[in-house]
């Protein structure tokens, strides 16, 4: 057995000790009356992602959503702490812990309302990253059907690979995890397609906008009464 086969099959062991499945995949030659290749095309995820229109409305949204809520809540704090200093100066009676107990009531009030908000906008930083993911499948369809592509992949060829010391998951394990999890190691510029098809989604979003003109409000308004 050579020097690379067993390094190979070593490479692969690690892989399944660590719980990655590999795949292998046999190549035959093509014959004379199969198709012709199949049109490729490749994308950088995180450039569609950062520069789509849609992103930035969602942000937008997301900010407004979230100054209103810390507005909200300092509000409603402000309330509690004016109520407390109230509360102060009242001599022990009936009175004072009538007033401890609406004091402690309405804290607990604010608590749950908090929570709900934090779930809230977690609800709607999901949707966001849901309603990304379609538009970029879509456009992509869209895209293809255009230009003829058979497919379009992710390229991930420029990622580096990052490890840092930790005391679960030692080093090597890290950079083979990564390894495994890459698919793309190189993609020609003549095959990328992500301003073009940034360009789609973004088409596709402006003539959809007077459809969906809601769909996204960027003016919330300022707070839920108390």
């Amino acid at each position: 057995m050579s020097s690379r086969t067993v390094l190979f099959a070593a490479f692969v062991a690690v892989l399944a000790a660590l719980g990655i499945a590999t795949t292998t995949v046999a190549f035959r030659p093509a014959a004379a009356s199969m198709n012709a290749p199949a049109n490729v095309g490749v994308v950088n995820l995180s450039t569609i992602v950062d520069r789509m229109k849609e992103r930035q409305e969602w942000d937008v949204r997301l900010k407004s959503l979230e100054s209103a809520i810390t507005e909200e809540g300092r509000a409603r704090r402000a309330k509690l702490e004016a109520t407390a200093k109230e509360i102060e100066p009242i001599s022990e009676g009936t009175e004072r812990e009538s007033r401890i107990d609406q004091f402690r009531m309405q804290e607990i009030k604010d608590t749950e309302w908090l929570n709900i908000k934090k779930l809230e906008i977690d609800r709607e930083r999901s949707l966001k990253w849901q309603s990304l993911y379609r538009s970029i499948r879509e456009g992509t369809k869209k895209l293809s059907e255009r230009e003829g592509l058979d497919l379009v992949i992710v390229d991930d060829s420029k990622t580096e690979l990052r490890v840092q010391r930790n005391e679960k998951v030692p080093m090597e394990a890290q950079a083979l995890e990564q390894i495994a999890s890459l698919r793309v190691l190189f993609g020609s510029k003549a095959i990328d397609v992500t301003e073009k098809l940034l360009v789609q989604i973004d088409n596709d979003r402006s003539l959809a906008a007077p459809a969906n003109s809601s769909a996204i409000p960027t003016n919330l308004p300022a707070a839920a009464p108390r």
